[in-house]
This record gives structure tokens, C-alpha cells and sequence, in this order.
């Protein structure tokens, strides 16, 4: 029973078509949430001061993203299983595959910066009706933060460091390849007429297969690592931060910014270990190597930024707190008290 294939140009149409409506889901998607969000803040009570509320906007928008994300992956590994199927790869498989990396890009970037906008947001975006109640924090805050960094972290690990399942046969011809193989065990027995020597080298070379082949996985799992780890150090630091200044209701102190800074500095150095690693054992020339050794290099010159800026900007406000004029010093100013007596005294005098 023949099985009838599909065309790598109209599968590539088909996965370019997802990506697309993808694209054009997650629009309405954002609409729907800008929507729901005009709704839940307009009222009689818009400009009431008021605790923060459980909001469903933000919700749209992360579902936006998700359907992108997802759209572009899906679309991805599928054309990557086809390029290592098809021999005659259609014209269209390449730029659609680079298109829907794109998108993966593209989407985990607009992630991190929700997180970045929901961070800030914690701090500065809290209304001054009173205390909002913990629920409406953590539904608001803190579980959007954790869904966005769940889906960077699957797009970069789906979409670039684990591969799709390749197929071992050609769709152009099942019958033939398939017979192919299971006909080479067969004649195996008959070549080989000295049974020592062959099934050594048989086994020699098994073994080597695997050794390769369980050294590919570890450096695999490094470089998967290598990607993840500084980005959920990263979440981790923002959430505990967001944590300690719901607790205290202040603004974070210096030392809070250290461990924030030490949880991110310790997520960039693993990172950077284990890409380290997965280029030991999968080669520095890999391009999934050489993009884990490139996201840490940039985290670290982020880092090195951030930590200087925090540094200097700390420092000079603790400067500017100790600038006391010396007239001011040296002289009382005048009260409400010394102005009174003045004016008492002036009738007495004329």
C-alpha cells in the first residue's frame, strides 16, 4: 500500500500560511486585550483611588505571544524534519525555515521585554488607593512573568538546541528504500566468512557509535543548559526582588539590588561553563554552540553594564545625601515662633 506524499514546496506554503495566521491571531489576540483592559479600568470609579484589582488583559497578551511563538515553531521543526528527509529540497524550504526563525526570535524578544515592562510595572505602576491584595499581585504580576519565561525558554530549546526526529528513508521512494535495508542484514552472514575478525570490527565500531553518540547528548544537554540557565537565574532575581518590595512596601535597598545582581551574575557564569562544556564535546564550529557561547557574551557585557551604572548612580546619590551648606550649618533658621515674637513686639515699640 503506497502512501502518497507531499510536495517540500507546498509544505513549506503550508507552514509559511501557519506562521502568517499565527501572526495574524496573535493581532487580534492583543486588540482583544487592549479591549478587555479599557474596559476593566473605565467607570465612574476611573480616577478613584483604588487597590489593584485582578485584571484578565494581561492574559490576552501573553496568549498573543504564545500563539506566535508556537505558530513559528511548529512551522520550524517541520520544514527542519523535511530538509533531512527530501533530497530535492524545494526553493521555498530555505527562507521559510529562516522566516520562521525569525519569528521564534522575534517572539522570545517581546517576551523578555514583558517581563521587563511587568518588572518595572511592579515597582512603579502600583496605584496609590492602598495596598493591593496578594492575589491580585501574584494572578497580575508574578504569573505572567513565570509563563513568559516559560516560553523563552521553550522556544530557544524547541526551536534551536533539540532537533526535530529525522526520517531514515525518502518519500520519493518507500518501497525501494525500504527493502534496501532490511535486505543488507541478510547478506551480512554470507560476506562475512570469518566470523572473528567481522564481529570484532562490528563491535569496535558499535562501540564507538554510542561513545559518539551519548558525548553528542551530553554536550546537547550542556548547550541546552547553557541557554536556559541565565535566563531563569534572570526571572528568579526579578521575582525575588518584586517579592521583598511587596513585603516591605519600600523602595529596594542597596543590598536587595546585590543579591538581585549575584543570583543574575551566578545564572551568566553557569551558562558560560556549560557552553564552555558543549563546545568541548560538540566542537566550537556548531552554530547552537556558537550561539550559547553569544548569548552569554552578551549577558555578561549587560551585566557589566547594569552593575556599573547601579554602582556609580548608588554612589553619587550617597554623595549628594551628605551636601549640607555651611551657612546653614552655622546659622538657625528662622521659626514660625522668633516671626511671632517680632510681631509682637513691634506695636509695644511704636
Amino acid at each position: 500500500m503506497t502512501q502518497q506524499t507531499v510536495s517540500p514546496s507546498r509544505i513549506a506554503i503550508r507552514c509559511l500560511a501557519l506562521i502568517l495566521g499565527s501572526a495574524a491571531l496573535a493581532w487580534l489576540l492583543f486588540v482583544a486585550g487592549q479591549y478587555v483592559r479599557l474596559v476593566e479600568v473605565s467607570g465612574p470609579s476611573q480616577y478613584d483611588l483604588q487597590p489593584e484589582r485582578v485584571t484578565l488583559a494581561q492574559y490576552f497578551y501573553v496568549a498573543a505571544v504564545v500563539v506566535l511563538g508556537l505558530g513559528a515553531l511548529f512551522a520550524k521543526r517541520r520544514l527542519a524534519g523535511l530538509g533531512a528527509v527530501s533530497a530535492d529540497r524545494s526553493t521555498l524550504v530555505g527562507p521559510v525555515s529562516s522566516f520562521s526563525g525569525l519569528v521564534l526570535i522575534v517572539a522570545s524578544a517581546i517576551a523578555v521585554w514583558a517581563v521587563l515592562v511587568l518588572f518595572l510595572g511592579g515597582f512603579f505602576g502600583v496605584t496609590e488607593g492602598g495596598d493591593p491584595a496578594p492575589v491580585a499581585r501574584i494572578v497580575n504580576l508574578y504569573v505572567p512573568i513565570v509563563l513568559y519565561t516559560a516560553l523563552v525558554v521553550t522556544l530557544i530549546l524547541l526551536g534551536f538546541v533539540f532537533p526535530p526526529p529525522r526520517a531514515k528513508h525518502a518519500p520519493s521512494a518507500d518501497s525501494g528504500t525500504t527493502a534496501a535495508p532490511a535486505a543488507t542484514p541478510a547478506a551480512a552472514p554470507a560476506e562475512s566468512i570469518p566470523p572473528t575478525g567481522a564481529h570484532a570490527a562490528g563491535t569496535v565500531a558499535a562501540d564507538a557509535q554510542a561513545a559518539t553518540d551519548a558525548q553528542h547528548g551530553d554536550g546537547q544537554r550542556a548547550v541546552a543548559l547553557a541557554f536556559a540557565t541565565p535566563i531563569i537565574a534572570a526571572a528568579v532575581a526579578l521575582v525575588l526582588g518584586l517579592i521583598v518590595y511587596d513585603v516591605t512596601r519600600t523602595a529596594l535597598e542597596v543590598w536587595i539590588w546585590v543579591v538581585i545582581l549575584v543570583i543574575i551574575a551566578f545564572g551568566v557564569l553557569v551558562g558560560t561553563r556549560l557552553a564552555r562544556r558543549g563546545a568541548d564535546e560538540r566542537g566550537a564550529q556548531a552554530p547552537i554552540v556558537a550561539g550559547a557561547t553569544t548569548l552569554n557574551f552578551v549577558l555578561v557585557i549587560v551585566f557589566a553594564i547594569a552593575a556599573a551604572g547601579m554602582s556609580l548612580g548608588y554612589a553619587a546619590s550617597a554623595v549628594s545625601s551628605l551636601n549640607v551648606s555651611p551657612a546653614s550649618a552655622s546659622r538657625p533658621t528662622p521659626t514660625r515662633r522668633s516671626t511671632a515674637s517680632r510681631r509682637v513686639t513691634t506695636p509695644s515699640s511704636s
